[in-house]
């Protein structure tokens, strides 16, 4: 699907799996790997949607964003928002949550759940924005030893996003 910018977003499957890892989509303190994405697409409640430049769209050779969230009980848990560091500052992550809030609209989710790096301040400060904030923190929680804030947004039935 196009967005505003230009740019498809569509559903991952297996031939993005060599992508992830070349795109340089990690985030710090922590290190997903083509192992970890195949485990998100195998599973039957996990979304893994990527933005490729418009000309990729059916033959991706560059993933320029990554989402990945999880759905339970009516709530999400995003797991994983990445965007390709050459793109940074550009609204690309921006879109992916905007995606997610749609997603969670037609999925009639009350709430959506994340962690975030106490040090990733750019993140933490789009997710602000999109209307999150912080209930928690877990101490130490990344490899690195930054601790992870535990950031919600809860969502009406029927809210528009």
């Amino acid at each position: 699907m196009p967005t505003a910018s230009g740019l498809c977003l569509r559903r991952a499957d297996n031939r993005d799996l060599l992508l992830f890892e070349a795109s340089g989509l990690t985030v710090p303190g922590t290190s997903w790997s083509e192992d970890d994405y195949r485990g998100e697409l195998a599973l039957r409640d996990s979304y893994t949607w990527v933005l490729v430049p418009p000309d990729a769209a059916s033959s991706p050779s560059r993933l320029l964003g990554v989402l990945v969230f999880r759905v339970c009980g009516g709530e999400i848990e995003l797991m994983q928002v990445g965007v390709d560091p050459t793109e940074r500052r550009r609204g690309l992550g921006k879109c992916l949550l905007d995606h997610l809030l749609a997603q969670a609209r037609d999925l009639d989710a009350r709430r959506i759940w994340l962690e975030v790096s106490e040090g990733n301040r750019a993140a933490r400060a789009l997710y602000v924005r999109c209307g999150f904030v912080v209930v928690g923190r877990r101490r130490r929680y990344y490899r690195d030893g930054s601790d992870a804030m535990l950031m919600e947004l809860p969502l009406a039935s029927g809210e528009a996003l």
